[in-house]
């Protein structure tokens, strides 16, 4: 990193702590050093790929910026004239960052990640019971009248499969939500 001034470890940890301090997740983003003279210290939001980066000008004039989003566009350069100036841009871009992010997380991405309908719990709940009621009480106990009473098989099973038909329908007709 020869001519690019490293940066101390108490400001690297500052910009840090300002992540999670704007409600954001310090886990979503990646920290990348300058690797030579005009490279920049880059914060990256892994996701939405938005980004901050920053590098001490050679002659010390100040602290050239780019950042992306900003305020009202995609990207914004500056200069700042000391440390706490770059703090307060970092600090600001953290709020639109938030923002941006929000916004992404609000749209679905396709049609997979929509909200889907969903069948209120009682009223499936009912139609479950029901079933298992049929399949469980009633068709074995058709099959023991069958024995007993000396019915034909199929006469007793369309008996009991037209009552679970009827009542499973009574049930449906409720519809979901209802309570009653």
């Amino acid at each position: 990193m020869a001519g690019t001034k490293p940066l101390l470890p108490s400001r690297k940890a500052r910009l840090w702590s300002a992540i999670e301090a704007a409600g954001l997740n310090q886990a979503a983003f990646d920290w990348f050093e300058p690797t030579n003279l005009r490279a920049r210290y880059r914060v990256v939001h892994r996701r939405t790929k938005f980004y901050f980066e920053f590098r001490e000008a050679t002659d010390g004039s100040g602290w050239p910026v780019e950042c992306s989003p900003g305020h009202d566009r995609v990207t914004y350069y500056w200069t700042h004239v000391d440390w706490a100036a770059l703090l307060s841009a970092y600090e600001q871009w953290l709020t639109y960052l938030k923002v941006q992010v929000e916004a992404v997380d609000a749209v679905p991405e396709s049609a997979s990640e929509r909200p889907r309908l969903r069948v209120p719990t009682l009223w499936a709940a009912r139609l479950l019971l029901w079933t298992t009621l049929c399949l469980v009480v009633f068709v074995p106990v058709a099959y023991a009248l069958r024995v007993t009473l000396g019915v034909g098989v199929d006469t007793l099973v369309l008996a009991v499969v037209e009552t679970a038909v009827a009542v499973g329908i009574a049930l449906a007709s409720r519809g979901p939500g209802s309570t009653k």
